[in-house]
């Protein structure tokens, strides 16, 4: 799980280089597009809701005042804060499916210049995989969800409740790098079963990568460019230097 660290500076190294800054570069615009789109729909969503519940509670010839603008605030940031925390949630499924093609790509191309085989690129093995993905994505965000609604009422038990947050994150980690990881089984054609094998086999470097992954999307703009590519690249690091 600490080596992680070590396999995030070495993807650095490998992301920046000449023949694969075109790759790197491509799911970064993607990644920007979707905060993008959340970040607007967010705003868009939460002046909806204010309205109506302004138009519910407030008179129309009512305005002004310290409680009405405070009760508008307070509304607004809520709002905000769901939409983003929803999108969180279903962020590792969202860009599995969206950039599927391209990061298995990025990790194709690490693939053949640390091994010499080189794979021409083909549109029909690319339908195969995104077809793969959704179905990995489903799965994830199904089991995630029950799991965490489950560590949510373990939370209102006495002393388990202090735990919960931590085992909460550590579950949120764990499904980071599971998608990370994947990308590697799809570009060695490996199927569903088996990867989900091989990534609970390899669970604590999940969470270690998913950790970093993590971190690195809560660095403003730049982490939101570069956080999946960098993961997906250091999860095919990690896995391919495991036993």
């Amino acid at each position: 799980m600490l080596d992680a660290f070590q396999y995030y500076i070495q993807a650095h190294r490998l992301l920046w280089k000449k023949e694969l800054r075109v790759f790197l570069w491509i799911p970064a615009i993607i990644n920007v597009v979707l905060m993008a789109a959340l970040i607007w729909l967010s705003f868009g969503v939460s002046e909806v809701v204010v309205d109506f519940f302004e138009s519910l509670f407030f008179e129309e010839e009512e305005t002004g005042g310290w409680f009405k603008n405070a009760i508008v605030w307070i509304l607004a940031f809520l709002v905000r804060f769901l939409l983003f925390t929803l999108y969180f949630l279903v962020y590792k499924s969202l860009i599995l499916i969206l950039m599927s093609p391209f990061l298995s790509l990025l990790v194709d191309r690490v693939h053949q210049q640390r091994t010499g085989n080189n794979s021409p690129w083909n549109w029909v093995q690319i339908w195969k995989d995104t077809i793969r993905g959704i179905k990995i994505a489903i799965r994830n965000i199904i089991i995630q969800l029950l799991l965490m609604a489950l560590i949510s009422m373990l939370g209102f038990i006495p002393v388990v409740g202090m735990v919960s947050p931590f085992f909460l994150l550590l579950l949120e980690f764990y499904f980071y790098g599971f998608s990370m990881m994947d990308y590697t089984n799809e570009v060695h054609h490996i199927g569903v079963n088996d990867s989900i094998a091989r990534i609970r086999k390899h669970k604590w470097k999940a969470v270690g990568n998913g950790m970093l992954f993590y971190l690195m999307l809560m660095i403003p703009f730049i982490g939101w460019l570069f956080a999946p590519s960098y993961g997906a690249v250091a999860a095919y690091l990690q896995l391919e230097e495991a036993p």
